[in-house]
Order: structure tokens, then sequence, then C-alpha cells
């Protein structure tokens, strides 16, 4: 082994090093009375043992105990501390972060859950409130027209009751189409929900409007049959006075002639008056009965035969001819006569006063069943509307 290899060593002393010591202090004599050697084991007595020089010194022994400086305390381990701390702390991010998304996207979901619910209750509201104006208006008017047709009294009823039956019809085309504009105009709603709703909205206002409709085609049938009546007797009460003025007149043919123009005039409006109380009762079957009909049309034949014995009549007077003279005039008082003696039954006929408290009773009734099935179906479409 070379030197060299201890040359750095700090505890290992290079005896050709110029400043080697030996220790001297170490006794080497030998005492007979103590025969322990005092020299150290492997060492011969009086001085060294031989020494080889490729083998180096046994280096001096640090004492056991060194007076070293106290050694400062060792660091705690806080890496594992912090890397606890550091996960703890990522995971209550994490939590809350999540807990936000979430706690945002539910805010989120609820804001736009309530401002459906909104739309929607605030569209069927105002639909209901349209709807519930529309029949409470309607229940008024149609309250109205029940009080005067009962009103209807004196000495002029014919005329005041044509009047009053009249101005109905018109209030009742009114109610109708007011009830049909709501209906068309709620169809415009853009919400599924509220469409639902609508839809049944709807029914009911067409449910109300048919009660409305009815009563319109009664007042219809009530005026034409009514107002043909009344033109009828009319020209029927002007005859006795134009066959008065003919027994009267004078001889000469012009005057039987104009005279018998005049009475000629009227048989065609009862004619004419006949005909249409017929299209009146065929138009609406359910005022009156079949029988009033047919005396109406064999009423309407009496007539047909008065103004075709008249017309005879009058030519054989232009023509001088008395044959005809006398059959036209035949014919024309047989059928006069048959006319006088026909009794039409109208006792069929409706009770204008009580179909209309009728109606307005129906209507009322409707509109009750109407407003509470809504208000059911609008729980329901809201209930749909909070899921």
């Amino acid at each position: 082994m070379s030197n060299q290899n201890f040359s750095n060593n700090p505890f290992i002393q290079n005896p050709q090093d110029p400043n080697f010591q030996f220790n001297q202090s170490v006794n080497n004599n030998y005492n007979p009375q103590n025969p322990t050697p005092t020299t150290a084991p492997g060492m011969y007595s009086g001085g060294m043992p031989p020494m080889n020089q490729n083998i180096p010194p046994i280096p001096p022994v640090p004492p056991m105990n060194p007076k070293f400086p106290p050694m400062p305390p060792m660091p705690q381990n806080k890496s594992g501390i912090g890397l606890i701390i550091a996960i703890v702390v990522v995971l209550v991010l994490l939590l809350v972060s999540g807990l936000g998304i979430g706690g945002f996207v539910y805010w989120n979901n609820l804001q736009k859950q309530q401002s459906i619910e909104k739309n929607v209750s605030v569209s069927i509201n105002n639909n209901l409130e349209k709807y519930n104006t529309l029949t409470e208006q309607s229940i008024q008017d149609l309250e109205n027209l029940s009080k005067a047709v009962s009103s209807v009294k004196g000495s002029n009823f014919v005329e005041d009751f044509i009047r009053v039956v009249r101005n109905n019809k018109n209030a009742l085309t009114q109610i109708e189409q007011k009830h049909q504009d709501l209906a068309n105009n709620i169809d415009s709603a853009n919400q599924e929900l509220v469409q639902e709703f609508n839809k049944n909205l709807k029914k009911e206002i067409e449910n109300a409007k048919q009660v409305i409709t009815s009563s319109k085609i009664l007042y219809e049938t009530a005026f034409c049959y009514i107002s043909s009546m009344n033109d009828l007797d009319k020209s029927y009460l002007a005859l006795p006075p134009l066959f008065n003025k003919l027994a009267n007149s004078a001889s000469s043919n012009q005057d039987y002639i104009n005279i018998t123009n005049q009475i000629l005039d009227e048989i065609r409006k009862m004619e004419t008056a006949s005909q249409a109380t017929i299209n009146c009762l065929e138009q609406n079957p359910n005022f009156g009965s079949p029988t009033l009909i047919s005396n109406f049309k064999s009423a309407q034949q009496d007539i047909t035969q008065m103004k075709q014995g008249l017309e005879i009549f009058k030519s054989g007077v232009q023509n001088n001819k008395i044959n005809d003279v006398e059959r036209g005039s035949k014919i024309f008082l047989d059928a006069l006569s048959k006319l006088n003696s026909r009794r039409i039954d109208q006792s069929s006929l409706p009770d204008m006063p009580k179909e209309t408290e009728k109606t307005v009773n129906e209507y009322k009734q409707r509109v009750s069943a109407g407003k509470k099935a809504l208000e059911e179906k609008k729980n329901q479409i809201l209930e749909k509307a909070r899921r």
C-alpha cells in the first residue's frame, strides 16, 4: 500500500513527515515486581519493535467522549404535513368549487324554472281574465234582453215586440262574435303549456257560445216570423176597404180596373209575406210544429187562388167578357172564404220571454262549470311548469 493513501488522512501521521513526533512518555522499562509489561502488546521491551517500513504506524485512538459542540436540533420533516395540508386544501377547494358550480347550476335552473312558471301563469291569468270579463258582461247583456222582452205591453204590442226582437237579435249576434273573436285570439301563444291550457279555454268559450248561437237563431226566426206575419196581416186588413171601394165605385171600366189593381197589389204582398213565413219556419224546424208549416202552406194556396181569380176578373172587365168577370169573381170569393175560415194554430210557437230567461240560466250554468274546469286545468299546468 502506498504511503500516499494516508497523506491526506487527518487521523494518521506520516513518520516520514519532518513534523512527526513519537510519544516519548511511554514507559518501556521492565519492573521485576510488576511482571506485567508496560509496553503495549506487540511491542518489545527496551524500545520500539523492529518496524516494517511497509506497514504504516497505528494512528492514535481518539478519546471515547470527545467534547464536540452540541448539534443543532434536527429539523422536523414538514414535507409530509405540508403534503397533507396541500391535499386537504385542494380537496376543500374542489369541494367548494363543486358546490359553487353545482349551486350556480341549481340556482340558474331554478331561475329558469321560476321564469317559465311565471310566464305560463301570467299568460293563463291574462286569458282567464279576458274570459271572465266576456262572460260576466254577456250575462248582464242577456239579462237585459230578457227584461226588454218581458216589458213589452200596450196597444202597440206587435210593433214594440218586433222592435225588441230585432234589437235582441242584433245584440246576440254581437255577443256571439265577441266569443268567436276571443277564441281566435288565444291561439297565438308560443308556450306549449299555455297552448295546452288555451285548447281547454277555447272549448269552454265554444261551449258558452253555443247557447248564444241557439238563442240568436231563435230570435232570428222569431223576427222573421213576426215581421212576415205582421206584413201578412197588414195586407189582409187592407182588403175590406178596397172591396167597399170597388162596390161603391162608378160603373166605368177604368174605375174597376184601378181598384182591382190595388187589391191585386195587396194580395201579392200577402203572397210574399206568407211565403216568407213558411221559409222562416222551414229554416228552423224547432220554431213551432210541422203542423204550423202545413197550415201556412194551405193558406198560401188560398192567397194564390185569390190572386188568380182577381186577375181573371180584371181581364173580363178589360175585355168586356161577362163570363170571365163572373168566373173570376167566383174563384176569388171562394178562396177568400176558405182563407177566412182557416184557423192557424200558433200555440206551438215558443214563448220568447221564457226562452230568453232559459238562455240566461243555461249560459250561467255553462260558464260556472267552465270556470271550475279551467281552474283545475290551470293548477295542472302550473304543476307541470314546476317540474
